[in-house]
């Protein structure tokens, strides 16, 4: 089982894993932590989310991060 919330499209699509697709997951590492420990997509299901990464959506910025960092 591959953790999909972390995981970037092409990694989700192409089972491709790089020094991007690490960054990627380090950027939701970083939503979880300005959200207190959500969970990504939480209120999805996998295969919600899995739909809503390869369409190219992104997390919404969680209130308590500054939009520089976002």
């Amino acid at each position: 089982m591959l953790p999909i919330r972390w995981m970037p499209p092409e990694s989700i699509l192409y089972r491709k894993f790089t020094t991007e697709s690490d960054i990627w997951s380090f950027g939701v590492v970083l939503w979880e932590i300005f959200t207190y420990g959500k969970q990504p997509w939480y209120q999805l299901s996998n295969t919600e989310a899995i739909e809503c990464i390869t369409q190219g959506r992104e997390l919404e910025r969680p209130r308590t991060c500054p939009s520089e960092v976002y």
